[in-house]
Parts: structure tokens; C-alpha cells; sequence
């Protein structure tokens, strides 16, 4: 069987033709693959982190000195505050949280959580960039939701947890972190743990 030129010519094309969209198609794998690979990265750089401050190794500036400008004296950043007050009595906690990530982070819902229930937590400052550290509070009367809570929080002194979504400066979802508190004359940070 013999060909003419045109057949030839012919095949050629073809096969031109699929050579040529088989290393398109690899192409375009292959800028998927790097775009996906450079939005990792950006979100990387991007991510904020919410943690806990370690003790004894932040300090924060208490009062104003004689000197302007000057603190009065420093006191222990991951210093966890909790306490009651007055005849209702007002239960309240302050717990400290820093951001260790690249991003800002912006607060979307605090709740303190015990054995006896949960109530709704409040932040100093809902945007938090990179390492700052602000403040969750608790502040609950008795006829207030999560009163239960509270009091187990203030008055009885049991443990708690507080859990905190979080999301980037663009408003995406980027994490959860719930700090496990060992409460008592000296509340400390006894276990943390993140989820996406």
C-alpha cells in the first residue's frame, strides 16, 4: 500500500497535533500544580496563630512611673486573672492570648466552658497582628447567661477551658484554639490545642 503526499502530510498533522495538545495539557498540570503550590505558600505567610503567652518570659508595663514614659513596674504577661466582687456577685476572668503567626487574626466567638455549662467570653481588641497579645474576658452577674459557668469559674475555682475561633484579616476561617486552664490561687496554662 503506498501513500500519497497528502496522506502524509495528513498524519502528520495528526500526530502534530496530538504531540502538541498532550504537551499543553502538561502545561497547564503543571501551572496548576505551581499556583497551588504558591497559594500554600502565600497562605503560609499569611496564617495567624493564636497561642497562649509563657510564663515568666513577657513582661507588661503596670502604672506609669515618676519618669515619662516609664512603667511604674513590669508584671507577667500570661498572668491569668479571676475573681468575684460584690453582693450579686460579678464573676469575671481575663486570659491572655498572643499571635504567633504571620497574619492578623480576627476574633470571631470566645466561650469559657466547665462541667456546669458555658458562657460567652468578650476580647479586648478583635483584631490581633502579628506578635501582639491581647486579652479574653469573662464577665457574668447572676441572672446572665452562662451564669453557672461562671461561678464555677470565680467562686469554686474548678478548671475550665476557653475556645476561640479565630479567622484572617480577609475573614477566612483559619483555626480554633481551646487553652485548658488549671485554676485555683495561681491559674496557669495547662494544656492548649489547635484545630482547622
Amino acid at each position: 500500500m503506498t501513500m500519497d503526499a497528502g496522506s502524509t502530510a495528513q498524519i502528520a498533522s495528526a500526530v502534530f497535533t496530538a504531540v502538541t495538545a498532550t504537551a499543553a495539557l502538561l502545561a497547564i498540570r503543571q501551572a496548576r500544580q505551581q499556583t497551588l503550590t504558591a497559594r500554600e505558600a502565600l497562605e503560609t505567610q499569611t496564617q495567624p496563630l493564636l497561642a497562649d503567652v509563657p510564663r515568666g518570659r513577657l513582661q507588661e508595663p503596670r502604672g506609669l512611673g515618676v519618669r515619662p514614659g516609664e512603667p511604674a513596674s513590669l508584671k507577667d504577661a500570661s498572668e491569668i486573672q479571676i475573681g468575684a466582687s460584690g453582693p450579686e456577685p460579678l464573676c469575671s476572668a481575663s486570659v491572655p492570648i498572643r499571635n504567633v503567626g504571620n497574619g492578623t487574626a480576627r476574633i470571631d466567638a470566645v466561650m469559657f466552658k466547665t462541667y456546669d455549662g458555658q458562657a460567652p467570653g468578650s476580647v479586648d481588641s478583635p483584631v490581633i497582628p502579628p506578635g501582639e497579645i491581647s486579652r479574653v474576658h469573662l464577665h457574668c452577674l447572676p441572672k446572665d447567661t452562662g451564669s453557672l459557668a461562671a461561678e464555677s469559674i470565680a467562686i469554686e475555682l474548678r478548671d475550665f477551658a476557653i475556645h476561640i475561633d479565630y479567622s484572617d484579616a480577609s475573614g477566612r476561617h483559619r483555626g480554633s484554639l481551646r487553652l485548658d486552664i488549671a485554676n485555683g490561687q495561681y491559674p496557669y496554662v495547662q494544656d492548649r490545642a489547635w484545630r482547622d
